[in-house]
Formats: C-alpha cells, sequence, structure tokens
C-alpha cells in the first residue's frame, strides 16, 4: 500500500516505528495540496496489512487517512473467493 503526504509530513521517526514501511520525502517545501512524499508499507497478506496500516496511521495520527483503505482490505477478507 501506498501512503501519499500532502500539505504537511507527518513524524517520519514514529512512521518508521511501524514494520515494513519505507519512507519517501521529495525535499519539497510544505503548503497545501501539495504532494511532500510518500510512504509504503508491505505486507505478505490482506490481515497482515491491515494490521500494519493500522498500527502506522495510530503512530503518526492519520487514522482517517488509513481508514478507507482498511476497510476496503476488511471487506475483501469478509468476501468469499
Amino acid at each position: 500500500a501506498m501512503l501519499n503526504w500532502v500539505g504537511q509530513m507527518p513524524d517520519r521517526a514514529s512512521a518508521l516505528r511501524a514494520s515494513d514501511v519505507h519512507w519517501h520525502d521529495y525535499g519539497k517545501e510544505a503548503r497545501p495540496l501539495r504532494k511532500l512524499g510518500h510512504a509504503t508499507v508491505c505486507a505478505g497478506s490482506d490481515a497482515e496489512m491491515i494490521q500494519r496500516l493500522g498500527d502506522l496511521a495510530r503512530r503518526i495520527g492519520r487514522e482517517a487517512q488509513c481508514a478507507p483503505l482498511i476497510e476496503a482490505l476488511r471487506a475483501r477478507l469478509d468476501t468469499p473467493s
């Protein structure tokens, strides 16, 4: 999963304490609606991704940003193959 940092960067150190998070800072000056960087989160399964995204979101205070992706992953887990 990739999470974009728009307008303001979250705390890098907090983000990197989460499992399998890779940080990308574009070195741009912060301003409204400007993409400043992103993080990628790696996981081997949807269930693991839900856990990692939730952990990252709590660490950096971006629960609202991550909620739609987490809900989509949960729905996918609940859908029979």
